[in-house]
């Protein structure tokens, strides 16, 4: 059973994380789970950012290509360096989560570090 499917069991109270998974549950629910939606639209390119609840864009979907980006300095290394997966691993869980949190299907995961400098890479603050 994947972890995304032992999060939503858990939180129906069916299910009890062993002590193994609930930092790796803990960590995708509060950076994962709650994402923002923006959808930029572009004759070119449309686009989904995903921000978190730090305001960090850390998705990209690119719905002419079907191209989907993850930040490798926030997803990648989080995962490989705390939870030691592999990028096979990392790219199963973002594809679990992505479709069955939201719904996107028909998707590549393609890994970029071209988030670094992007002026997206924080929503803007307009209540200032």
């Amino acid at each position: 059973m994947n972890i995304i499917r032992k999060i939503k069991l858990n939180q129906l109270g069916y299910y009890e994380f062993k002590d193994s998974e609930k930092e790796l549950s803990e960590f995708i629910k509060e950076n994962l789970l709650d994402l923002k939606e923006i959808k930029l639209e572009h004759k070119l390119n449309s686009v989904i950012m995903y921000f978190n609840n730090k305001d960090e864009n850390i998705f990209q979907y690119h719905l002419n290509s079907n191209n989907f980006y993850f930040r490798l300095d926030y997803i990648g290394e989080v995962f490989e360096k705390k939870f030691n997966y592999n990028f096979q691993q990392t790219t199963t869980l973002i594809k679990n989560i992505m479709e069955q949190t939201y719904k996107l299907k028909g998707f590549q995961i393609k890994m970029s570090d071209w988030f670094k400098g992007d002026k997206w890479n924080k929503l803007p603050n307009y209540n200032n």
